[in-house]
């Protein structure tokens, strides 16, 4: 086994692309600079920056999912429907209520 970079739990860390390029495994590596490289050309044209942020902090949420051991084979029980869930209505009491609340703001 080896060992994961730790993750920097700061501002910072979560906008910097060596940080992130560091923390993701190998093999995510070219599809995240392909990303970054597309998100910074588009960033270019002022309505476009904040795409920018956006790429950069889910690719640092991405990191963090991909460093953990266990999550190619959670992703794949998750996609093939066999993955042990929760349904959202016991895990947050007011579920319904609060899908009510914003059907009813649209």
């Amino acid at each position: 086994m080896s060992a994961q970079p730790e993750h920097r739990h700061d501002q910072h860390a979560q906008h910097d692309p060596q940080e992130i390029l560091a923390a993701l495994p190998p093999h995510w590596r070219r599809q995240f600079q392909q990303e970054y490289e597309d998100a910074v050309q588009a960033a270019l044209r002022p309505e476009s920056y904040r795409l920018l942020q956006e790429m950069l902090h889910r690719w640092w949420l991405k990191s963090i999912a991909l460093a953990d051991p266990g999550f190619d084979e959670a992703a794949r029980r998750a996609g093939d429907g066999t993955a042990e869930t929760t349904p959202i209505g016991d895990v947050v009491p007011d579920w319904e209520q609060r899908v009510g609340r914003a059907r009813a703001r649209r």
